[in-house]
C-alpha cells in the first residue's frame, strides 16, 4: 500500500497512515474522556491531512460498533461520534467544494485512482494475506473476542470492500492495508 514507498516524497501520508492507527488504538479506550477529547483533534487533523483516511476509519468504526453492539447489547456511541463526526464535517465539505468549484471539478475528472485487477491486489499482499486470512478463518471458529484482533479484522475486511467499491478514487483505500495484513498474519 502506498504510503511505505511514498514516504520519502509525500510526508502526508505517513502522517495520515499515523493519525488513522492512532486512532483506531484509541477506540478502545471508550471509557476515558481524555481519549475520546484526543479523537476529535486526531480526527480533524486526519481530515485535513488525508481526507479517505475518516472514510476508512468512518467504516471500520461503524463496523466495530454494530458488532458490539450484538455481542454484549450496549451501544457504544463514544467513539464513532468523537472520530468521525468532527472530521467528517470536514470531508463532506471538502467534497463539496470539490464538486462546486470550477477549478476543483475540472481538476477532479481527470483525477481517476481505480484499484488493478483482483488478483494484483491479491498478488501484492501475499504471502501475508495468506496467512492473515488463516488466522481470520480460525478466530471465527474460535469466536475471537479480543478487541484489538476484531478491529484488525475488520480493517481488513474493509479496505478490501472500499479499494473495489464504484468510485473513481479506489484506490486510495488502500490506505494502510499491510498492517492489518501483517499483523494478522503475524
Amino acid at each position: 500500500a502506498y504510503p511505505f514507498l511514498s514516504m520519502l516524497q509525500n510526508p502526508h501520508f505517513p502522517l495520515g497512515l499515523a493519525l488513522l492507527v492512532g486512532m483506531i488504538l484509541n477506540i478502545n479506550q471508550q471509557q476515558k474522556k481524555i481519549y475520546l477529547a484526543v479523537n476529535v483533534i486526531l480526527s480533524l487533523l486526519l481530515a485535513v491531512i488525508l481526507p479517505f483516511g475518516i472514510v476508512l476509519l468512518g467504516a471500520i468504526v461503524f463496523i466495530w460498533t454494530v458488532i458490539n453492539f450484538l455481542r454484549y447489547h450496549r451501544l457504544i456511541l463514544g467513539p464513532f461520534i468523537t472520530a468521525i463526526t468532527p472530521g467528517g464535517i470536514i470531508v463532506i465539505m471538502q467534497y463539496i467544494w470539490t464538486l462546486t468549484d470550477p477549478f476543483l471539478r475540472l481538476w477532479n475528472e481527470q483525477n481517476i485512482t481505480l484499484t488493478g485487477p483482483i488478483w494484483n491486489f491479491l498478488l501484492s499482499f501475499m504471502p501475508a494475506l495468506l496467512f492473515a486470512a488463516f488466522f481470520v478463518v480460525r478466530a471465527i471458529k474460535q469466536k475471537e473476542q479480543e478487541s484489538m484482533v476484531v478491529l484488525l479484522v475488520i480493517w481488513l475486511l474493509v479496505g478490501a470492500v472500499l479499494s473495489y467499491i464504484p468510485f473513481p478514487l479506489q484506490r486510495r483505500f488502500v490506505l494502510g492495508y499491510q498492517i492489518p495484513t501483517v499483523l494478522l498474519a503475524g
